[in-house]
């Protein structure tokens, strides 16, 4: 018997998938436990969405006729949007539950759906959607941080995660090595770093790249009797027309 999780009401699933039965389910389901849940019948009901908003993790069905989930997931991972995927299906083979894994998916699963494997794939997608958010914060702060720094100190900055030593960087800049630990020093102080490593490590996530916006493209045709993306609610308000949790 599946785990049930403690509620998250900051978290959001993502849940995608023609079969009204699977979304009507599925979203109750996850309501229940607290989750915000927004479901639809097409990937193309993304367009427009930004993941940066919450935690969050997509549930995205996937089958032999329509392979336009592969595209959304490379897609994504072209926007490095902070959001993990677990791929269902009904009509996958082993071949594409390797490609959907060698892409970074967390879980391809088959129908129906097991509780007890799908709540763990959605909580190990909802962590990584969190430590991307973290990232995300944290790139976001230390750029803030490297823009307060002057021309020279950025120069200085630059050789430092090179790994050249202060005399090193006062060769190359034409400069003192005093003038240089001076640089250095000031520039730590903004960065608000005390030792080399700290800095080093702020040099590495500065290289990482920020979700560059929210999807921009349409993947697949949406079914008119769906609204892309209704919001389901554990009250039992209607999440599409006709259909009553």
């Amino acid at each position: 018997m599946a785990k049930r999780p403690v509620p998250h009401t900051n978290k959001r699933v993502y849940i995608v998938d023609r079969d009204r039965t699977v979304c009507e389910t599925l979203g109750k389901t996850f309501a229940s436990f607290g989750y915000e849940v927004r479901v639809a019948a097409s990937a193309s009901a993304l367009a427009g969405t930004s993941f940066a908003e919450s935690t969050c993790c997509l549930l995205l069905d996937v089958s032999f006729s329509d392979q336009s989930a592969f595209e959304l997931q490379d897609h994504l991972q072209r926007l490095d949007a902070p959001v993990d995927i677990v791929f269902m299906t009904a009509q996958g083979d082993i071949s594409m539950a390797v490609n959907a894994m060698k892409r970074g998916a967390v879980d391809f699963l088959t129908k129906p759906l097991r509780m007890s494997e799908l709540l763990p794939a959605v909580d190990t997608a909802l962590q990584r959607s969190a430590l991307r958010r973290e990232a995300r914060r944290r790139h976001a702060l230390f750029t803030a941080r490297v823009a307060l720094l002057t021309p020279r100190e950025r120069e200085v900055l630059k050789l430092v995660l090179r790994g050249q030593r202060n005399k090193q960087i006062a060769d190359a800049l034409a400069s003192q090595e005093s003038t240089v630990k001076v640089h250095r020093s000031r520039l730590m102080r903004k960065l608000e770093v005390r030792t080399l490593a700290e800095l080093l490590r702020i040099g590495a996530e500065l290289e990482s790249r920020p979700e560059r916006g929210p999807v921009r493209r349409s993947f697949g045709a949406a079914p008119p009797a769906f609204e892309p993306f209704a919001v389901v609610r554990p009250e039992g308000e209607m999440p599409f027309p006709g259909i009553s949790l």
